[in-house]
């Protein structure tokens, strides 16, 4: 241990050191302490080496913390294991008899599924409980939210398995999606992005065919970093005016470049960005064949914009 590392005071606030007591259990103080120590994100590995446990161990302690919200905020999230425990039915079964909570999930998740739950099926809406730790109510808003996308990408009547949700489960966990306020953001901001997708779909010409995950990834990705529709149909414009066609690296540089720049609505493209679109396209939306002056025609597009926005 360096020098300043011997000399550095760690100070916990007497809500930390609440939360702490709060969760009874010596190894969760532990890590706690591990993690507010080092201040940065740790490998699972690193973490299990320092305090004397293996990863799942590290990883199932890690949940605790969270489900208590005693996460040290100078911390990021440690990785989880992308699988669950395996636990023993009648462990669950004694715990279902006594906990109304997750009887209600058993509930809830079969008024999904429209069956009742397999073994393997319990399993997993357990470990998701107990072992990843999120809230009741933040499961309740999973398995609605994971019927739900079902339904629109394969049509109604189409029902999620229980592997779809727990791999839905895991990405929350990883994102730190432990509240129902967190929850309900993240939904509304996965609907805007699909609008998204499925405006930039028609403009693009990518009709008549499921979207490549390279396509939607390059999609969501532009969408994520705050571009409209509009202002990506900007960048397909003019890769399509320089290459001739749809070529994705090269409407991303583009993209990537306005981001780099700060230019971000497409009125700032317009005006900072001279490249930022076709003659053609200035000329169509002026209701001309023919392009004329460059700067005559930016001034027209930029009051085109702003009459649109109103």
């Amino acid at each position: 241990m360096d020098r300043q590392r011997e000399t550095t005071q760690l100070k916990l606030s007497a809500l930390e050191v609440e939360r702490i007591l709060r969760a009874q259990d010596a190894d969760a103080a532990l890590l706690y302490l591990y993690l507010c120590s080092t201040g940065q994100v740790m490998e699972l590995s690193a973490a299990a080496k320092s305090l004397g446990k293996n990863e799942g161990q590290i990883a199932e302690i890690a949940g605790k913390l969270r489900a208590i919200g005693a996460f040290p905020a100078s911390a990021n999230a440690l990785p989880q294991p992308e699988e669950l425990p395996e636990y023993d039915l009648d462990a669950i079964a004694a715990r279902g008899s006594e906990d109304a909570v997750f009887r209600s999930l058993i509930h809830e998740a079969q008024r999904m599924l429209g069956h009742l739950l397999s073994a393997s099926e319990l399993r997993t809406l357990f470990g998701i409980y107990d072992h990843l730790g999120l809230p009741p109510e933040v499961i309740l808003l999973l398995l609605n939210h994971c019927a739900q996308v079902y339904a629109a990408r394969y049509g109604e009547g189409r029902r999620p398995t229980m592997r779809a949700v727990e791999r839905e489960a895991f990405a929350w966990v990883n994102r730190e999606i432990m509240t129902l306020e967190l929850a309900e953001d993240y939904i509304s901001r996965q609907d805007k992005r699909e609008r998204g997708i499925e405006q930039l779909r028609t403009a693009l010409g990518l009709v008549g065919r499921a979207l490549s995950p390279t396509e939607k990834r390059y999609l969501s990705e532009w969408l994520d970093l705050g571009y409209s529709p509009e202002a990506i149909e900007l960048a397909y414009d003019r890769t399509v005016s320089n290459t001739g066609s749809l070529k994705w690296k090269y409407m991303d540089s583009i993209i990537r470049s306005w981001n780099a720049k700060g230019l971000l609505t497409v009125e700032e493209i317009l005006q900072k960005d001279k490249r930022g679109c076709s003659d053609a396209v200035v000329a169509k939306r002026d209701g001309r064949t023919e392009p004329d002056d460059y700067q005559a025609r930016l001034d027209r597009m930029i009051e085109h914009y702003k009459q649109d926005k109103r």
